[in-house]
C-alpha cells in the first residue's frame, strides 16, 4: 500500500543519508546533465537563422517605420518589416555568430550528431566502463566516466565557437564522447546498493539529476545579460515606398543596431563545459572516498583487526560494504561471500574486480 511505500522510501533516504558518498555521486551527475540540458535547451536559438520568415506573405516594399501612411498593401507590417526575394521578415534575436543559419543546415547536423554521435557515445562509454570494472571494480567505472566526460569538454567549446561546419564536427565529437554517461551512472548506483534498494534508489538518483539539469537552464538568461549582446547587421531588402527612385526598385542597403547572439553565446561556452568540468571534479571526489575506504581496511587487515571472510581480499570487500552500506550490509556481504556468492547476482566477478 501508500504507506507501506513511502516507509520503503524512508528507509532508503535513511540508507542514502548514512552514505553521503551515493549523495555525491548523484550530484556530480547532475551537473553532467546540467550542462547538456543547458545545450538542449538553447542550441535551436543559437543556430538561430538571420531572418524569420512571416508565412503566407507577399510584398513588393519594406515597412516605413518613420512615416506609416506611405505603407501600402505592398508593404511589409512592423512585426516583418523587411522584404526580402518577395517576402516579408524579421530580424531574429540572437542569429548564428551574428549572420544566421540556415534551418536546414541545422536540421540536417543534428540529426546527424544526435542520431550517429550519441549512439557511439553511448556504446564507448558503455564498453569502456565495463572493460575497466573488471579491473577495478566502482573505481573504474568512476574513472573512465570522468575520463569520457573531460575529454568531450575542448569539443563543447568547439561547437559554440567554431563557424559552420566544424562547430558541428565539434559536436559530434563531444556526443560521441561525453553521450553514454546515464548507463554508466545508472549501473554504478545499482553497485553502490543492495538489491532490495536498487530500483528506489536509481529513481531517488535520476531525481536528482533531472533536478540539477533542469534547474541550470536558468542560469543562461543571466550570464547572458553580463555581456554586451548588442550588434550591427547589414543586409540587402527592398525600400520602402518613400525610398523608391526608380521603376527598378532595387534592393538597399540596411544597418540594423539590435540584441544579438553574443551574451548566448558567451553563456554557452562558459556554462556547457563548466558544469562538465564541475561534474568531473565531484567525481572524483567520490573516487577519492572510496579509495580512502580500502586503504583504512587494508591497515585494518595488516593489524589483524578485520576477521570476517575467508581472505583479506574478502575482508577488503566487506569492509568497503561496511563503509557505504552499512553494518548490517557487512554482514549479509560476509555470509554471501563464504558460500562463493556476491552481491546482487553479479557473482564471483564484482568480488574480484573490488580486491
Amino acid at each position: 500500500g501508500t504507506m507501506s511505500d513511502l516507509a520503503h522510501l524512508k528507509e532508503v533516504i535513511a540508507f542514502w543519508n548514512q552514505n553521503p558518498a551515493l549523495w555525491i555521486f548523484v550530484i556530480a551527475a547532475g551537473f553532467r546533465n546540467a550542462g547538456g540540458s543547458i545545450w538542449q535547451s538553447y542550441q535551436a536559438l543559437f543556430f538561430d537563422d538571420l531572418f524569420s520568415l512571416e508565412l503566407d506573405s507577399s510584398c513588393s516594399y519594406s515597412y516605413d517605420a518613420e512615416d506609416s501612411e506611405n505603407n501600402s498593401v505592398e508593404s511589409c507590417s512592423s512585426s516583418y518589416p523587411y522584404c526580402i526575394d518577395g517576402f516579408c521578415n524579421a530580424l531574429n534575436s540572437t542569429p548564428w555568430h551574428a549572420v544566421g543559419m540556415p534551418s536546414n543546415y541545422f536540421a540536417q547536423w543534428t540529426f546527424v550528431v544526435i542520431i550517429f554521435g550519441g549512439s557511439l557515445g553511448s556504446l564507448l562509454n558503455g564498453v569502456a566502463s565495463d572493460k575497466a570494472a573488471k579491473k577495478n571494480g566502482l573505481i573504474g567505472r568512476i574513472n573512465t566516466l570522468s575520463v569520457f566526460i573531460l575529454i568531450s569538454v575542448p569539443f563543447c567549446f568547439g561547437a559554440v565557437v567554431f563557424e559552420y561546419p566544424y562547430c558541428f564536427m565539434s559536436s559530434f565529437l563531444c556526443y560521441a564522447f561525453g553521450e553514454g554517461w546515464q548507463g554508466v551512472v545508472l549501473t554504478c548506483i545499482m553497485e553502490f546498493v543492495p538489491g532490495h534498494y536498487r530500483a528506489t534508489s536509481v529513481g531517488l538518483g535520476m531525481a536528482v539529476v533531472a533536478l540539477l539539469g533542469s534547474s541550470a537552464t536558468v542560469l543562461v538568461p543571466w550570464f547572458e545579460a553580463m555581456f554586451d549582446h548588442y550588434s550591427t547587421y547589414e543586409f540587402y531588402a527592398a525600400p520602402t515606398m518613400d525610398d523608391v527612385t526608380t521603376s527598378e526598385r532595387e534592393d538597399v542597403i540596411y544597418n540594423v543596431r539590435q540584441s544579438g547572439a553574443i551574451g548566448l553565446q558567451r553563456a554557452l561556452q562558459y556554462l556547457w563545459p563548466g558544469f562538465y568540468l564541475l561534474s568531473v571534479v565531484v567525481f572524483l571526489s567520490v573516487r577519492i572516498l572510496i579509495l580512502r575506504a580500502q586503504e583504512e581496511h587494508e591497515e585494518l587487515g595488516k593489524t589483524g583487526a578485520v576477521t570476517r571472510g575467508k581472505s583479506s581480499r574478502q575482508g577488503s570487500f566487506q569492509h568497503q560494504f561496511h563503509h557505504f552500506y552499512g553494518e548490517e550490509a557487512e554482514e549479509e556481504m560476509g555470509r554471501l561471500l563464504l558460500k562463493g556468492a556476491a552481491p546482487g547476482g553479479g557473482g564471483r566477478d564484482y568480488y574480484q574486480s573490488t580486491s
